[in-house]
This record gives C-alpha cells, structure tokens and sequence, in this order.
C-alpha cells in the first residue's frame, strides 16, 4: 500500500531536498572531498554531478577604464592660456623722486599677453644680505614696486610676471633689473634657470605598454614640491592630444592604436607640458617631446 503520509507542513530548506534521488550519495561525496583536501572546486564538481544543483558563478569586475582626461583622443578640451610673452619687451621706469626721498618707485611694464586677464608679478633680490619679497596680482599690463634707497637694497632685482587667463597659468618670463643709488631704466636679460618658486620636474617614461585597441605610456616626475601637476600633451602634426591635472608624481597616458601595419593620425610627436601647482603658487613649466608611434614611443 502506498504511503499516504501528507507531507509536514513548513518544511523547507535541506527538509525539501531529503526526498531527492542521489541526495544522501552526494552529501557523502562531497563532505569526504572536502576532508581529504581535494579543494572546494573539486567538492562543487562532484556535488552538482551527483544533486544536481546550479551554483552561479561570478566574474571577476571589468578593468576600470583609464582616469578622465588621461586619454589621447583627437579634438581635446585644453585650457586656453594666455599667449607666451617676450622678456625683450619689458620696460623699467623710475617714478621720478626727490632727491631727499627715502624710497623709490620703479615701475615695470610690458605688452598685454593675448588671453589674459590677470598677471602675478614678483620681485626678488638677487644678491646677498638683503631681501625683498615683493609681490604682485594686476590685471594691466603694469606693476610698481617701492624700493628702499639705502646701500643695503641696492643691487640686482629679479623680475618674473606669469600671465593667467583666469585660474589656468601661462609661461613665466624674467626680467634682471639693476638698483642703485641713481635708479636708471636697465633692465636687461636674466637667466630663468633655478628660479622658478616650485623646481621644475626631472621627467621620465617607462616602456610603452600596447594593448589589443590602446597602448599605455607611464610618466612620471620627481623634483618638485608641487600638490598638483598640470599635463598637456599636443601632437604636432593633428588635432590629437590630451590634458589632465594630477597629484603625486605620475600620469599613464592612453593612445589609442590603429589596425597592425597601417598608420594613424595620432602616430606623431607630441610636445608634453608639466607645470606644477601648490595652493596658490604656480611654477615653470617644463617641455618634453614624446614620440608615439606603433613601433614604439621616447621621451625627449
């Protein structure tokens, strides 16, 4: 007679699994594979072979695409900086003075950079035994400094105007002037090396990493005490290149990469510009050429 025995109400779990076929086998299986250390992947082998039960399995997340603005892409979104000065165009002018006056106005002036909207302008001195911190943010193409007239000031002055077209930064220039007891209109060249307020970076690039579509090139930099670096890269010959701000001492640039044998528009020379950023005060750039073309890259 069969067994009329209702099934019990609310049960669940391994309580709806006891009835099926190959239930008690497979439990044997697959606890005596775990106890001999034949591994847990070996154990879900040998349980869905003998229960029959699907276990879903999860593959491991996609790599994460490269960081915003690190991608050369043709038509980039670069920061409109003012256009590059001439250090050959900057005057200087003494604000005439009596002679029984204690200071000395000198007055320091230079074309308007195209794109500009601000310059920061600092003057230093450049000797021993005197300091003279002075600074600067104008919006015309003009700046004044008050000099001391004693023997102690007198001496040569550095100028460096840095032209901003709101908050992105153009090149720097620099300007000697020569302070003595009879101000004079002489300012003449000065050697921008070793001057700028946040050391330019020693740049240099490891090996080109291609991919099946991309090809990833490191830089990196050392030297600076910049927070923050602005990186530039603009090829020569097209409309391809790139433009990121980053902290630490690196950036991995992405290219992409053509069909095996053809060339490409974004195979090229590319000038790369680093300028280095901390708070408030911003650095010299420094230029490099990167060459990046299917048979490889280099850093020049």
């Amino acid at each position: 007679m069969k067994d009329q025995t209702p099934p019990v109400a609310g049960r669940t779990g391994a309580g709806r699994l006891r009835p099926l076929p190959g239930f008690r086998a497979a439990v044997v299986v697959f606890l005596a594979t775990v106890l001999v250390g034949a591994g847990t992947l070996a154990a879900v082998a040998n349980w869905q072979q003998s229960a029959t039960a699907t276990i879903a399995i999860t593959a491991g997340a996609p790599a994460a695409p490269p960081p915003a603005g690190t991608v050369v892409t043709a038509n980039p979104v670069l920061a409109v900086r003012p256009t590059v000065l001439d250090p050959e165009q900057v005057t200087c002018q003494p604000v005439p003075a009596q002679p029984t006056d204690k200071a000395a106005d000198i007055k320091f002036t230079w074309p308007a950079a195209g794109r500009a909207t601000s310059y920061v302008v600092t003057l230093s001195y450049d000797d021993k035994g005197y300091s003279y911190p002075g600074a600067a943010t104008v919006t015309a193409p003009a700046a004044t400094f008050t000099l001391q007239r004693t023997a102690a000031a007198y001496g040569h002055y550095v100028l460096r105007v840095l032209p901003m077209n709101g908050a992105d930064a153009g090149d720097p220039i620099y300007r000697t002037y020569q302070y003595s007891a009879e101000p004079a209109d002489n300012c003449y060249y000065a050697r921008p090396d070793g001057r700028s307020p946040l050391a330019i970076p020693v740049v240099s690039a490891q090996a080109l990493v291609k991919g099946a579509t991309t090809a990833a090139l490191p830089l990196s930099w050392t030297g600076s005490a910049g927070t923050s670096y602005v990186v530039t890269l603009v090829s020569a010959t097209s409309g391809y290149g790139m433009e990121a701000t980053v902290s630490g001492g690196g950036i991995t640039v992405t290219f992409p990469r053509a069909a095996s044998g053809q060339g490409a528009p974004f195979h090229s020379n590319y000038s790369l510009r680093i300028q280095p950023v901390n708070g408030t005060t911003v650095g010299d750039p420094v230029y490099k050429t990167v060459q990046y073309y299917d048979w490889g890259s280099g850093l020049y």
